[in-house]
């Protein structure tokens, strides 16, 4: 077995879900329940102040950039925790809830975290997208992660504004997605450039992953422009939202328009290429994925 595809979603892959269910069963020695499928969740974590179910107490969702925190905030955050009674839970965009506030004492414990260095202000924007730990903490890692989706978020802020909060974007440093970039509006996976510098050093890239989806319309999405330098995700990126936002039909958000958009257009409108190149370039790969799916689809069959 590789260490590299010891990994759940590996066997799941190979074998189907139904086979897999199959190996479950046998191991466990009798059959599971079926059961009705339950209704889609918006897979997104709310931040703000809102109500509990328990009365007079409310719970405070929490935006943290990129997930990034020190040890002293951590303490103060434990600190206000502990005084006013209430317990500290995390989520999956890296952020955390304050729940069990005494209602009355909501606004000055939103104030103290604020002064803390978590303001509920941010932008939806911050409080979605999500990094993996990434370079240089991480064995696997081959890009930057966290400081690269930081600068990446200034950038977009910077140049679009409040368009920019709807996106929301993953940034993984490997193929291992521990921040599912295959989910985000935006993927992004770090891979290596073809091309050495000239001490023949390896230069880190990125693969943007365009399509994906959670909750409702939950999708993987798949790598449509490859191999971006570190230092050109800013504008690749930055064009792509700009052609969102030129060519989106009214109320399209950035995952319907790229659904209606083909590969060529979303490729040349990143790279600044000529779309006839494109296409000529595109023409092997979409022969690949054809053909993969034409194996899927007679495998499950």
């Amino acid at each position: 077995m590789s260490r590299v595809k010891a990994r759940l979603k590996f066997m799941m892959d190979d074998v189907g879900p139904e086979a897999y269910r199959g190996l479950v069963e046998e191991r466990l020695g009798r059959r599971l329940e079926d059961f009705a499928l339950p209704a889609a969740q918006s897979g997104e974590h709310i931040t703000g102040v809102h109500p509990q179910r328990q009365p007079d107490l409310v719970y405070a969702g929490f935006p943290v950039t990129a997930g990034l925190v020190n040890g002293d905030q951590l303490q103060r955050i434990a600190d206000v925790a502990e005084r006013e009674g209430a317990s500290v839970r995390l989520s999956r965009e890296q952020n955390f809830i304050l729940t069990h506030i005494p209602a009355d004492r909501a606004e000055a414990v939103v104030g103290e975290v604020a002064r803390i260095g978590f303001p509920l202000g941010a932008s939806r924007l911050r409080a979605v997208s999500i990094a993996c730990t990434g370079s240089p903490l991480c064995n696997y890692a081959v890009a930057l992660t966290k400081p690269r989706l930081v600068q990446l978020m200034d950038h977009l802020e910077a140049t679009f504004g409040a368009e920019a909060s709807t996106l929301r974007i993953h940034l993984d440093g490997c193929p291992h997605a521990c921040a599912h970039h295959w989910t985000g509006d935006i993927g992004l996976q770090g891979t290596t450039l073809r091309e050495r510098t000239a001490g023949g050093e390896k230069q880190e890239g990125y693969d943007i992953y365009l399509r994906g989806g959670q909750g409702a319309r939950a999708a993987i999405g798949l790598p449509v422009v490859k191999r971006v330098p570190g230092d050109k995700v800013n504008e690749h990126v930055e064009r792509l939202v700009q052609f969102w936002i030129a060519e989106r039909q009214e109320g399209e958000d950035f995952r319907a328009f790229t659904d209606r958009r083909g590969d060529d257009e979303l490729v040349a409108a990143a790279t600044l290429r000529p779309i006839d190149e494109v296409r000529a370039e595109l023409r092997p790969r979409a022969s690949r994925r054809a053909e993969a799916a034409d194996t899927a689809e007679a495998a499950n069959g």
